[in-house]
Protein backbone atom coordinates (compact mmCIF):
# COMPACT_ATOMS: atom_id res chain seq x y z
CA UNK A 1 0.00 0.00 0.00
CA UNK A 2 2.90 2.44 0.41
CA UNK A 3 4.02 2.27 -2.88
CA UNK A 4 0.30 3.28 -4.04
CA UNK A 5 0.35 5.99 -1.56
CA UNK A 6 3.52 6.81 -3.35
CA UNK A 7 2.57 6.85 -7.03
CA UNK A 8 -0.63 8.74 -6.37
CA UNK A 9 1.25 11.89 -4.67
CA UNK A 10 3.49 11.21 -7.91
CA UNK A 11 0.45 11.41 -10.52
CA UNK A 12 -1.06 14.40 -8.46
CA UNK A 13 2.51 16.17 -8.44
CA UNK A 14 2.14 15.88 -12.56
CA UNK A 15 -1.52 16.93 -12.11
CA UNK A 16 -0.37 19.73 -10.34
CA UNK A 17 2.43 20.20 -13.12
CA UNK A 18 0.33 20.13 -15.93
CA UNK A 19 -2.56 22.43 -14.59
CA UNK A 20 0.36 25.22 -13.80
CA UNK A 21 1.83 24.90 -17.55
CA UNK A 22 -1.48 25.53 -18.76
CA UNK A 23 -2.10 28.46 -17.02
CA UNK A 24 1.12 30.04 -18.14
CA UNK A 25 1.15 28.67 -21.98
CA UNK A 26 -1.65 30.17 -23.70
CA UNK A 27 -2.78 27.49 -26.49
CA UNK A 28 -4.46 29.89 -28.44
CA UNK A 29 -2.02 32.40 -28.82
CA UNK A 30 0.72 29.63 -29.67
CA UNK A 31 -1.64 27.94 -32.17
CA UNK A 32 -1.80 32.00 -33.95
CA UNK A 33 1.60 32.62 -34.02
CA UNK A 34 2.46 29.00 -35.58
CA UNK A 35 0.09 29.75 -38.17
CA UNK A 36 1.45 32.99 -38.84
CA UNK A 37 5.20 31.69 -38.91
CA UNK A 38 4.03 29.37 -41.46
CA UNK A 39 2.94 31.61 -43.61
CA UNK A 40 5.67 33.81 -43.59
CA UNK A 41 7.75 30.86 -43.97
CA UNK A 42 5.92 29.83 -46.98
CA UNK A 43 6.32 33.64 -48.44
CA UNK A 44 9.96 33.62 -47.87
CA UNK A 45 10.52 30.09 -49.46
CA UNK A 46 8.22 31.19 -52.61
CA UNK A 47 10.33 34.59 -53.01
CA UNK A 48 13.78 32.46 -52.27
CA UNK A 49 12.51 30.15 -55.20
CA UNK A 50 11.76 33.48 -57.38
CA UNK A 51 15.12 35.42 -56.64
CA UNK A 52 17.31 31.45 -57.35
CA UNK A 53 15.28 31.11 -60.95
CA UNK A 54 16.05 35.03 -61.08
CA UNK A 55 19.28 34.62 -60.82
CA UNK A 56 20.03 31.41 -62.27
CA UNK A 57 18.90 33.02 -65.61
CA UNK A 58 21.12 35.84 -65.15
CA UNK A 59 24.20 33.69 -63.80
CA UNK A 60 24.35 31.67 -67.04
CA UNK A 61 25.06 34.48 -69.47
CA UNK A 62 27.81 36.27 -66.98
CA UNK A 63 29.15 32.90 -66.09
CA UNK A 64 29.85 32.43 -70.34
CA UNK A 65 31.46 35.98 -70.55
CA UNK A 66 33.46 35.38 -67.02
CA UNK A 67 34.64 32.36 -68.18
CA UNK A 68 35.58 33.05 -71.61
CA UNK A 69 37.51 36.59 -70.42
CA UNK A 70 39.59 34.00 -68.13
CA UNK A 71 40.11 31.71 -70.94
CA UNK A 72 40.92 34.43 -73.12
CA UNK A 73 43.32 35.06 -70.58
CA UNK A 74 45.06 31.95 -69.64
CA UNK A 75 45.70 31.16 -73.42
CA UNK A 76 47.35 34.15 -73.49
CA UNK A 77 49.66 33.57 -70.34
CA UNK A 78 50.77 30.40 -71.85
CA UNK A 79 51.71 31.51 -75.17
CA UNK A 80 53.22 33.99 -73.39
CA UNK A 81 51.66 36.64 -75.39
CA UNK A 82 51.98 35.24 -79.42
CA UNK A 83 48.28 34.74 -79.59
CA UNK A 84 48.09 38.35 -80.07
CA UNK A 85 44.74 39.92 -80.12
CA UNK A 86 41.55 38.75 -78.51
CA UNK A 87 40.48 38.12 -82.63
CA UNK A 88 43.53 35.60 -82.69
CA UNK A 89 42.00 33.81 -79.79
CA UNK A 90 38.76 33.56 -81.08
CA UNK A 91 39.19 31.95 -84.55
CA UNK A 92 39.43 28.18 -84.28
CA UNK A 93 42.64 26.70 -84.61
CA UNK A 94 40.68 24.26 -87.38
CA UNK A 95 38.15 25.16 -90.25
CA UNK A 96 34.55 23.98 -90.06
CA UNK A 97 35.83 22.64 -93.64
CA UNK A 98 38.94 20.33 -92.10
CA UNK A 99 36.24 18.92 -89.57
CA UNK A 100 33.13 18.20 -92.03
CA UNK A 101 35.51 17.00 -95.41
CA UNK A 102 36.96 13.71 -95.77
CA UNK A 103 40.19 12.53 -94.74
CA UNK A 104 42.25 13.07 -98.07
CA UNK A 105 44.98 14.65 -96.33
CA UNK A 106 47.70 12.45 -95.86
CA UNK A 107 49.27 11.42 -92.39
CA UNK A 108 52.61 13.03 -93.97
CA UNK A 109 50.51 16.27 -95.00
CA UNK A 110 48.94 16.79 -91.52
CA UNK A 111 52.10 16.44 -89.80
CA UNK A 112 53.81 19.08 -92.10
CA UNK A 113 50.40 21.48 -91.04
CA UNK A 114 51.14 20.88 -87.43
CA UNK A 115 55.11 21.36 -87.60
CA UNK A 116 53.83 24.82 -89.47
CA UNK A 117 51.76 25.38 -86.83
CA UNK A 118 53.62 24.74 -83.74
CA UNK A 119 56.31 27.15 -85.28
CA UNK A 120 54.28 29.59 -85.53
CA UNK A 121 53.27 29.49 -82.14
CA UNK A 122 56.85 29.14 -80.97
CA UNK A 123 58.18 32.52 -82.93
Amino acid sequence: QASMVRMSKGIQASTDVMKLMNKLTKVSEISQTMQELSKEMTKAGIMEEIMEDTMAMSDDEEMDDIAEAEVEKILFEVTKGQLGTDTAISTPLVQEEEIAGPAEVSSEEEEDDLQSRLAALRS
